[in-house]
């Protein structure tokens, strides 16, 4: 049996200890958790670098029909409200998000262009007080501002309501003659609205609707919808516009620049949309002309469409690691440090030069898979083991032999 002197034997055991941390970084690399991250981490890099407002969406609708519908727009808004902070997006339910279909008012067809739909299956509107102290009306659930409590309900199954946006009203009044002048409030000017009749052209499809309330144009939860669905109306789920012409209700989520956001949104849409029933589209309004969204990779995240053979190699590089560490760690001697100080140093150098490298790695690359959250919490615990276990060995060594630490 070959011996080696304690120099060597020191030598070999931290370059296992060293090789052994930088192995678990990309061990980490080919889980799912790893590929999700990787994935929400794309989808802060999209927002902030390829559209206008640092704000993108995918659309879910049902593939089969009535046999996995989506989920009531009110259940689902009241659920994730206010998870993050009020003040950032998560769900609205959508018809038409990416105005793929041809929908438009025929008579303001040049002034609005196309035409996309929030749905709401409730429309009792409330009564709060703004900032100012003075009364306004508020959506039910949607934190839109109106102009009116509403005279109209959405509850029918024939309904052919709509609410039309505050910059809508302006033009509609204004072609219509009507000036703000002769009316005693702004208030009483777009009330005047209220129970006027368009023309809703729908794949050729003519319809009568309704406006039943005037959104105003304020709030993060208004300008998010109209950057990304350009403009839109809200109306009701069961309007018969909608079945007659076989549009989709589709759930809608927002993604932002924000990694740790992205991936919890994407672990809710893997729990409810992970099977085949239903397809996903992302063609957000504001998106740049140049921009190139990878639909593949984020949808096949959601659905979890993993290779099992990639994460088994992620164990093997685990285990491979763990039995270096375990070598490093049993065959130290720590004999060639003669002071506490030389000790402290040198072990942590050997701790973090792996850290330091990948961290180099991932700024200049930006490759989250080698700096992922799992790899992380490995690579700690298995530094802290190092730290204590050689700190306590060099601790006993220096004890028992009465050296002083300098």
């Amino acid at each position: 049996m070959i011996r080696l002197n304690s120099k060597k034997q020191d030598f070999l055991s931290y370059c296992s200890i060293l090789l052994a941390l930088f192995l678990i970084f990309p061990s980490g690399a080919f889980l799912p958790s790893t590929k999700q991250e990787d994935v929400a981490h794309y989808l802060a890099n999209y927002s902030r670098e390829e559209t206008t407002n640092s704000l993108t969406c995918l659309s879910v609708e049902t593939s089969d029909g009535d046999a996995h519908p989506i989920e009531s727009s009110s259940d689902e808004y009241k659920e994730t409200y206010g998870i993050f902070r009020d003040s950032l997006l998560f769900y609205v339910g959508t018809v038409n998000a990416s105005q793929s279909e041809e929908v438009f008012f025929p008579d303001y067809k040049d002034d609005f262009g196309r035409l996309s739909f929030l749905y709401s299956e409730t429309n009792s509107n409330r009564q709060v007080l703004d900032s100012t102290g003075a009364k306004t009306w508020r959506h039910e659930y949607y934190d839109f501002e109106l102009w009116s409590q509403g005279n109209y309900s959405y509850a029918s199954t024939s309904s052919g309501f709509c609410s039309v946006t505050q910059d809508q009203a302006d033009v509609i009044l204004e072609k219509k003659g009507v000036e703000k002048g002769s009316f005693l409030t702004v208030d009483d000017f777009y009330s005047s609205l209220i129970g006027a009749e368009l023309s809703l052209s729908i794949k050729g499809q003519l319809f009568v609707v309704t406006i039943a309330n005037i959104i105003k144009s304020t709030g993060y939860l208004f300008s998010g919808c109209q950057q990304l669905f350009g403009n839109f109306l809200l109306v009701s789920p069961k309007a018969t516009f909608i079945s007659k012409t076989g549009l989709s209700l589709q759930a809608t989520y927002f993604f932002n620049v924000f990694d740790f956001q992205n991936n919890y949104k994407l672990t809710y849409l893997n729990k409810k949309y992970s099977d085949l029933h239903y397809e996903f589209i992302h063609d957000s309004l504001n998106s740049k002309a140049e921009s190139e969204f990878n639909d593949g990779l984020v949808f096949a995240c959601i659905r979890g469409a993993w290779n099992t053979s990639i994460s088994l190699f992620s164990v093997v590089l685990f285990l491979s690691s763990l039995t270096l560490l375990f070598y490093g760690l049993y065959f130290q001697t720590n004999r060639s440090f003669c002071s506490l100080k030389n000790f402290l140093f040198f072990v942590c150098s050997l701790i973090f030069i792996p850290y330091l490298l990948f961290a180099l790695v991932f700024k200049i690359f930006d490759v989250l898979s080698l700096f992922s959250s799992a790899s992380l919490a490995v690579y700690f615990v298995s530094a802290a083991i190092v730290f204590i276990v050689t700190f306590i060995r060099f601790w006993k060594k220096t004890e028992g032999s009465r050296k002083t630490f300098q």
